[in-house]
């Protein structure tokens, strides 16, 4: 599986210890765009991620996971990447699915569905 980043690859070897937590989970590729605003350009999120929830009862969610190496987005390197991010978490939010900004330092609380997304639905 291709991995752009040392932030991804660390992605994936704590996605992989989710064991039949996950249902799968895959690389977006580089063609699939999210298209913007025109300011703001084509977005491309980075992981697909679907994890079954036992509370009571199985339910499987769809995730949309962004794999910066933080989540403070005014720590990231390009000034447009937060831009980018935030449209895309209004835009998950909108078609109703569950977006993420991951922070790998903080692994326990985003397995358990916790970020800093407000946009956030389940």
């Amino acid at each position: 599986m291709q991995k752009d980043s040392d932030a991804e690859a660390r992605y994936v070897e704590v996605i992989r210890q989710e064991g039949d937590a996950i249902v799968f989970y895959f690389k977006f590729p580089p063609g699939f765009k999210v298209d913007l605003l025109a300011p703001i350009g084509d977005y491309n999120p980075d992981w697909g991620v679907a994890r079954v929830h036992r509370n009571g009862q199985m339910e499987v969610r769809a995730y949309v996971h962004e794999t910066k190496g933080t989540t403070e987005l005014g720590k990231l390197q390009f000034p447009h990447e937060k831009c980018k991010i935030e449209c895309a978490k209004r835009f998950f939010a909108m078609i109703g699915v569950n977006y993420l900004t991951v922070d790998l330092q903080k692994v326990g609380r985003w397995r358990r569905g916790n970020s800093d997304s407000a946009s956030r639905r389940r």
